[in-house]
C-alpha cells in the first residue's frame, strides 16, 4: 500500500506515525515524572536517543561529515534551547493535564514568526499577525489570568514554547545543504546529555530496572518519530505534513483521560480548538521568504 501512494501521501503517512510515536513517548515520560525530576528523566532519555544514534550513524551521514560543518556555533546554541525546552516540558508534562500541555507546547508556531524577526529578517505579514494574535487569545482561554492562578508548570511550558519555536528557527538558519540528517539530532542530544548528566552526577537519583526499560521505550519512540518526521518533510511539503501535529492534541485527550483520568475542562477545549484551527491556516499559508544573512 505505501509503494502505491504519492510522495505527499507517503509524507502525510509518515508525519501521523511520527507525531503518534511522540505522543506515546510523552505518556511514557509523563508517567515517569511520578518518580524522579525532569533532569533525570531528560538525561536517561537522551542518553538512550544518543546511544540509538552512534548506532544508525552511518546511515544518518556519519559522525565524520557531522562533525565538519563551519556552523557549529549555530547548532549549539540550537542544541542549548532544545536542551531547555526538553526539561520544561518533561516539567509540564509531569504537572498538568496532557490536553492543556500540548495546547500550551502548540503556541510555538504563533512564536516562530516573532522570532524570525531578528534571528532571519523575516517579517510576519498582516494575516500572520493576526493569526499569532488569534494564537495567543487561545492560550489566554485555557489559562484564563485573572480568574484561575497561573501555575508554575504552565508558565514553563509557555517559556518551553518559546525555546521550541527558536530552535525551529534556527534550522533555517543553520540549512545550506551541507548539513546531515544526524546532525540535526546528535548536537541536540550530546548538549543535553551534558547538561542533565552534570546535574545527576551533583545529585543522583536511583533508578529501578523496570523503569530504565521504560526510558529506554520513550527513547525509542522519540526516536521512531524524529526519523519519520525527517523523512516526511524531504517527501511532502510542510504546509501539507506539520499541520498533522495537532493530532498529538487528540492523542492528549484520550491517553490523559484511559491512562490519567483527566477530563479537559470546557475552556481546555474551546482554547485547544482556536490555537489548533489556526495553527493550521498559519502553517499552510507560510511563505518561504530570502533569508538574510544578518547574524
Amino acid at each position: 500500500m505505501f509503494t502505491s501512494m504519492t510522495d505527499t501521501q507517503k509524507g502525510i503517512f509518515l508525519a501521523i506515525i511520527s507525531f503518534t510515536a511522540f505522543s506515546f513517548g510523552d505518556v511514557f515520560m509523563k508517567y515517569l515524572g511520578q518518580f524522579y525530576s525532569p533532569t533525570t528523566i531528560a538525561f536517561f532519555i537522551a542518553a538512550y536517543v544518543l546511544t540509538f544514534l552512534t548506532i544508525l550513524n552511518k546511515k544518518m551521514g556519519g559522525f565524520t561529515a557531522t562533525l565538519k560543518t563551519s556552523k557549529w556555533k549555530l547548532h549549539l546554541v540550537r542544541a542549548l534551547c532544545f536542551a531547555l525546552e526538553f526539561l520544561l516540558i518533561i516539567y509540564g508534562f509531569s504537572n498538568l493535564p496532557m490536553a492543556v500541555s500540548y495546547a500550551l507546547i502548540f503556541l510555538a508556531p504563533f512564536i516562530a514568526p516573532l522570532i524570525s524577526i531578528p534571528l532571519l529578517g523575516i517579517k510576519p505579514t498582516r494575516q500572520q499577525w493576526v493569526a499569532i494574535a488569534i494564537g495567543f487569545i487561545g492560550v489566554l482561554i485555557i489559562l484564563r489570568p485573572g480568574f484561575v492562578p497561573l501555575s508554575l508548570p504552565a508558565i514553563g511550558l509557555l517559556i518551553g514554547a518559546f525555546f521550541f519555536a527558536a530552535g525551529n528557527v534556527l534550522v533555517r538558519k543553520i540549512e545550506d545543504g551541507k548539513q546531515t540528517l544526524l546532525s540535526w539530532a546528535f548536537y541536540v542530544e550530546a548538549v543535553t546529555v551534558l547538561i542533565t548528566g552534570a546535574v545527576y552526577v551533583s545529585n543522583p537519583e536511583p533508578v529501578t530496572l523496570s523503569h530504565l526499560a521504560i526510558l529506554c521505550g520513550t527513547a525509542a519512540f522519540f526516536m521512531v518519530g524524529l526519523l519519520s518526521i525527517s523523512k516526511a518533510f524531504l517527501l511532502a511539503e510542510p504546509a501539507d505534513a506539520a499541520p498533522f501535529q495537532y493530532i498529538q492534541i487528540l492523542w492528549g485527550i484520550l491517553f490523559g483521560y484511559l491512562i490519567f483520568g483527566d477530563i479537559p475542562d470546557q475552556w481546555t477545549l474551546i482554547g485547544g480548538t482556536v490555537i489548533i484551527g489556526t495553527g493550521i491556516w498559519l502553517v499552510r499559508h507560510q511563505k518561504r521568504p530570502v533569508i538574510k544573512d544578518n547574524l
